[in-house]
């Protein structure tokens, strides 16, 4: 009987510990294997850098916002604000100037280069002393040595460029206050004993018709005097950059109207999207908002801010 007792004592606690073990072991599984509860709450406002801003005396920019605007933070990425001057109004390849909104005042010619240091042997000057854009420069000289190459000519001259020659003796009586910016070609022709005024005709057609290709326009065409104010001057291009020389050619726009057609593409609705050459260009326009004018541009690549000086910059992007 002893033996016996004691054998069922022992498969009792065999029993137990059994139901101990089994026990201990689903709660392991059930802690190792449980499912996470993924839900994310977030209380506190997110900080939308277009809202109201405040700046430190070292230029840092603390953001005020709310969670409503935290949507608008996501149709932003990749891109960042960049502050630009009322002075940058009037800067840039697509200003417009006239006597209604001339270009303000400027001493910074750092961009400007002497046409007679940089030249080549494909043209003339009228004077030692013309200055241009150094962008306007190189894509004038490739222009010029490509007209050489059609036409076996080099009978162009550079009559006049910043500043409009307009003495009582001068080729042309015209004269323009876009010139002061640094992006205009004044044409002329050298003739047998004399230079000749630029008509676009003969071979030298070649210039009007292929300029786009090199980044200039006719600035004043014979077809948008209404819009212009200016009567046709085809011996008068303005540099403007490939791209945008390009999409005015192929929707006949004059540099005032294509600025006025930029207006609605902008970074909040659509941007302008062209494609030049395999590149892939990303073009909008920004209302000008005073003293600085907070403008988005893409975080990283490469693009350019023109004031168009009367009311909003221009952003070209390259993709």
């Amino acid at each position: 009987m002893p033996n016996k007792h004691l054998k069922k004592s022992r498969l009792v606690w065999t029993m137990l510990l059994t139901v101990g073990v089994i026990v201990a072991a689903d709660s392991i599984r059930r802690d190792f294997f449980v499912t996470p509860d993924t839900t994310i709450v977030i209380s506190g406002d997110f900080k939308d850098p277009l809202s109201a801003a405040q700046t430190t005396n070292d230029g840092t920019v603390i953001a005020e916002g709310t969670t409503q605007q935290s949507s608008q933070d996501i149709s932003y990425l990749g891109y960042s604000e960049f502050a630009v001057p009322a002075s940058q109004l009037s800067s840039g390849l697509l200003t417009v100037a006239n006597q209604q909104y001339p270009l303000a005042a400027s001493d910074d010619s750092s961009s400007l280069v002497s046409l007679l240091d940089v030249k080549n042997e494909c043209y003339s000057l009228y004077a030692e002393s013309l200055m241009l854009d150094e962008d306007a420069a190189d894509a004038l000289n490739l222009m010029m040595a490509d007209y050489n190459s059609a036409t076996g000519l080099s009978d162009f001259v550079i009559y006049s460029t910043t500043q409009q020659n307009s003495s009582e003796d001068s080729l042309y009586s015209a004269s323009f206050e876009e010139s002061a910016g640094g992006f205009t070609v004044d044409l002329a022709v050298q003739g047998a004993n004399r230079i000749l005024e630029y008509d676009g005709l003969d071979e030298e057609s070649w210039i009007i018709e292929n300029c786009a290709s090199y980044g200039f326009i006719v600035r004043y065409p014979d077809d948008k005097e209404s819009v212009t104010g200016q009567s046709g001057c085809v011996w008068h291009l303005r540099y403007v950059g490939r791209v945008h020389a390009s999409i005015m050619e192929q929707n006949n726009l004059c540099l005032e109207e294509y600025n006025d057609w930029l207006k609605s593409y902008t970074i909040d609705t659509e941007t302008l999207a062209y494609e030049l050459d395999g590149v892939q260009y990303e073009i909008y326009y920004t209302a000008y908002m005073g003293d600085s004018t907070s403008v988005r541009v893409p975080v990283s690549g490469n693009y350019t801010i023109s004031g168009n000086n009367i009311d909003g910059f221009v952003v070209t992007a390259v993709k």
